[in-house]
């Protein structure tokens, strides 16, 4: 199945005016964890229970993993990390966990899945 992709038109932002038209991806849906378990019950041995019990796991794990400050891979998928945004400080004494605005989760693509994607075929929508 081919990645569908529509014309977006943006702006310059130093030049308002300056108006092109660039690839945006169409994402068709969503699918949610009790499609995957599905799927996973489909292609394995395990149960349906069983499926859902090692996503759930999965889930709990990488949450437990970033919270504690790790970076959680798995291989075939990707990298999962945690990254801070947060006011500047004068020095390194000065900053606190005061300054941290903000908490982002960080993926990166497994190398392999990345250049699977980049090598698909491309389908422009209306």
């Amino acid at each position: 199945m081919p990645v569908r992709f529509k014309a977006q038109e943006r702006s310059n932002p130093q030049n308002r005016e300056d108006k092109k038209y660039y690839a945006q991806a169409v994402r068709l849906r969503t699918i949610k964890r009790k499609e995957i378990e599905e799927e996973i019950v489909a292609k394995t041995a395990l149960s349906k229970a069983e499926a859902r019990g090692v996503l759930v796991t999965l889930s709990d794990i990488i949450r437990k993993e970033l919270i504690g400050g790790n970076g959680v891979k798995l291989e075939g998928i990707g990298t999962f990390s945690v990254r801070l945004k947060s006011e500047g400080a004068a020095s390194p004494e000065e900053l606190t966990a005061n300054h941290i605005e903000s908490v982002i989760i960080n993926y990166r693509a497994d190398s392999e899945l990345n250049q699977e994607v980049k090598n698909t075929r491309f389908e422009k929508t209306v």
